[in-house]
């Protein structure tokens, strides 16, 4: 994903996950790059929130299972 204006290099990391049956993207921060691309996984922590709606409570990135 481009970066925000007058800084379009900085690509953000994306994440493609199935949530459900439902393929969503997680975007990350800018500074994770290096990190997102050298994962095999992430673990998300998820809790129910105001109104029954998911939230995000946690994300682990993982590189080799750990």
């Amino acid at each position: 994903m481009p970066g925000p204006k007058g800084r379009r290099d900085e690509r953000r990391p994306l994440v493609s996950i199935d949530y459900y049956g439902i393929n969503k993207e997680l975007v990350f921060k800018y500074e994770d790059t290096g990190e997102v691309k050298n994962a095999d996984q992430v673990n998300l922590t998820i809790r129910k929130g105001f109104l029954g709606f998911d939230i995000i409570d946690d994300c682990d990135i993982l590189k080799n299972g750990k």
